[in-house]
């Protein structure tokens, strides 16, 4: 299961609220153990409540212990992760600006001050500073809330989750070049709306009108990782899902996922997840089996 994404990679955020809030607990295994890099023009408060995840905000990989969290300011390409087969679980709180943005030229121009490209990416949540721990046990009553089914002290707490951060966020100058990124997300989205293509990084440099050059430094520098790695996980994470979700072989789902032979797809599989295609999908119905 991973976030539904529109072409530019902007999540569609599944609200589970009254009002355009998200607010669920969640395993990472959940995700193939790696959620899809994503963007959305909501704010995310998120909480570690078992093990230990990382979590990738433009450019930056955030180790975050059970106990802490983070916050994710709007628009920031970021996604979650951590080693296959290891726990980790979190409760999120993700919710549109417009909830209280638009109602008055007055909180436009607050939230456009504070939740802008301009300020932090992100702001780490650490229980022991108090004002932190405030966030993060609000991050709780909030999904909490859901189940007692009192919608405006949800809406209460989340203008109080949005009040405390904001004097944290402030004009950061050193920021990447939103052109720069954008050119970054162009190659992204080209790689997953192509990645059972033949492709090569001068194909995807091509595409979003930048050199191979370019193409190397803006990967390296905003996701910490080569174009070719890049596209070869999204080819991974497409496969994993359709040895959980198919009866197709591994070889056709080798071909399917963009990779050139079986073998050379088992070699690259057996290197990121540790397990060979097969004994995966054994043990995953074996798993479903005794639900």
């Amino acid at each position: 299961m991973q976030p539904k994404t529109k072409a530019d990679f902007a999540e569609q955020v599944d609200y589970n609220t009254e009002f355009p809030i998200y607010a669920r607990h969640h395993a990472l295994s959940e995700f193939n153990f790696q959620v899809v890099p994503h963007w959305h023009p909501d704010l995310e408060f998120l909480r570690v409540t078992d093990g230990e995840m990382t979590v990738y905000v433009n450019g930056h990989h955030l180790q975050i212990q059970a106990g802490d969290g983070i916050f994710i300011n709007t628009g920031r390409m970021n996604y979650s992760y951590t080693a296959v087969n290891t726990v980790a679980e979190f409760t999120a709180v993700i919710f549109n600006m417009r909830l209280f943005a638009d109602a008055t030229l007055a909180t436009q121009e607050i939230f456009m001050r504070h939740f802008s490209t301009t300020t932090q990416d992100y702001i780490l949540l650490n229980h022991e500073i108090p004002w932190q721990n405030d966030i993060l046990q609000k991050i709780v009553t909030v999904y909490e809330s859901i189940e007692t089914n009192s919608p405006f002290g949800m809406l209460a707490q989340i203008a109080t989750l949005t009040d405390t951060i904001m004097p944290y966020l402030v004009p950061d100058t050193s920021k990447v070049d939103s052109r720069l990124q954008q050119t970054l997300w162009d190659m992204v989205m080209y790689i997953h709306e192509n990645y059972s293509e033949d492709l090569r990084v001068d194909d995807i440099a091509l595409y979003a009108n930048t050199s191979r050059t370019q193409a190397f430094a803006l990967f390296r520098q905003m996701l910490s990782i080569s174009p070719n790695d890049y596209l070869n996980k999204v080819r991974l994470n497409n496969a994993l899902n359709a040895l959980r979700d198919t009866n197709t072989s591994i070889t056709d789902i080798a071909l399917d996922s963009g990779f050139s032979s079986s073998s050379y797809f088992v070699q690259k599989f057996a290197h990121e997840f540790h397990t060979t295609p097969a004994a995966y999908r054994k043990k995953y119905r074996n798993q479903q089996n005794s639900l």
